[in-house]
């Protein structure tokens, strides 16, 4: 089973066994966890929603490190889920807490093949599941509490951006779909569709808002020996109002904007422009600080190769 709490949490948990916080009441705990999150490398956590959690898994003998996500919903059944504030929901949701909050919801909940899953709701549309180290994803219209929900914090899982249908495929009764067949699938779609898939025009789009501009083209698709697909991409032109640019180059459409133009600058922005229609196949990727969802993971089956030689010519 997979555990609940990292290692410096651990390590917290026993040093406040030791201090004997549980025993303090609730404003005096609150202060004393705060001065020790200012020095630990768990500062990016709120102290109320550490506070709660130890309080909540709370064992006078330690062993916290054997805590598990089914250890957790056993005494949220026994103790109730808590109503929570706007300004919490994103450290509940990293540790997989269930919350009640205004038109959002955090469940933990078995599903019909035995999987604890954690559920986030936005009203009552599911739009993040946590199960078994992932994150699956479905961007609907709400697009505040995409932000709002994104477990940040949960540095060791992926995330994988997915349809509401594949949602509903992991939550159906009867035989849901595991994270091993949703991702085999994915990846055989795509391998078997790239070519439909992207688009190989000229196009043209803008690097910072409105200047410059970027003109690419994809001039390759190859599927590798190891089904890995490759996308080379050819950069023709970068070019403002004042005429065509190189790398280091000042872009200056006006006395209080410019831009120096940069190659990882202008890979990211085609990066994002390829992969915006691509969600549904994209390989699993790590949680990063910001919801990004138009980034190629590094160990994934899609790779894209840049020529910049028109460029740097």
């Amino acid at each position: 089973m997979e555990k609940l709490l990292s290692d410096p949490e651990v390590k917290l948990f026993n040093y406040l066994n030791k201090k004997n916080l549980f025993k303090k009441n609730k404003f005096e705990a609150a202060e004393f966890i705060k001065d020790v999150l200012n020095a630990a490398p768990l500062s990016n956590y709120d102290p109320s929603v550490l506070l709660y959690l130890y309080r909540l898994l709370y064992n006078r003998n330690g062993n916290y490190e054997k805590i598990t996500l089914q250890d957790l919903a056993k005494r949220i059944q026994e103790y109730g889920t808590r109503t929570i504030t706007g300004k919490h929901i994103k450290n509940f949701i990293s540790k997989k807490i269930p919350f009640k909050a205004s038109n959002m919801s955090g469940t933990l909940k078995y599903i019909s093949n035995g999987d604890l899953i954690y559920l986030v709701k936005s009203y009552n549309t599911p739009i993040y599941l946590y199960r078994d180290g992932i994150w699956f994803f479905v961007k609907n219209s709400r697009e505040a509490h995409h932000w709002l929900a994104y477990p940040k914090l949960d540095v060791n899982a992926k995330l994988v951006p997915i349809n509401i249908w594949d949602m509903y495929k992991i939550l159906r009764s009867g035989t849901p779909i595991s994270n091993e067949e949703l991702l085999k699938k994915r990846k055989e779609e795509f391998t078997s569709r790239y070519n439909s898939l992207i688009p190989t025009r000229k196009k043209n789009i803008n690097l910072y808002y409105y200047h410059p501009k970027i003109k690419f083209k994809v001039t390759d698709i190859q599927k590798k020996d190891d089904d890995t697909i490759e996308i080379v991409v050819t950069i023709i032109s970068i070019y403002d109002k004042n005429g065509p640019l190189k790398y280091g180059d000042v872009s200056a459409v006006s006395l209080y904007w410019a831009h120096q133009v940069n190659k990882t600058d202008v890979e990211e922005k085609i990066i994002k422009n390829i992969t915006k229609n691509l969600h549904e196949y994209l390989p699993p990727q790590k949680i990063s600080t910001y919801l990004d969802i138009n980034q190629i993971p590094e160990d994934g089956y899609i790779k894209i190769v840049f020529d910049h030689k028109l460029i740097e010519q």
